[in-house]
């Protein structure tokens, strides 16, 4: 019998996987960077998106009915 594998969420997508994950398409990703709705950090030169803040979008969105 083995152990129950535990699944931890992601802490942090690059824009690419944040796109995949959501199903929202990379230029909207950027729009809300830009807008401010999105906040993001730097590892190097790659552009990271805390999974914290990406889940609270995801409801934000889900609790208004819309991605505006």
């Amino acid at each position: 019998m083995s152990a129950p594998t535990t699944v931890l969420p992601k802490l942090s997508y690059s824009i690419k996987t944040a796109s995949a994950d959501t199903g929202f398409s990379r230029s909207r990703i950027y729009k809300l960077i830009n807008d401010g709705q999105l906040q993001t950090f730097k590892v190097g030169s790659r552009t990271m998106i805390h999974g914290a803040a990406l889940a609270a979008l995801v409801d934000r969105f889900a609790a208004s009915g819309t991605t505006e």
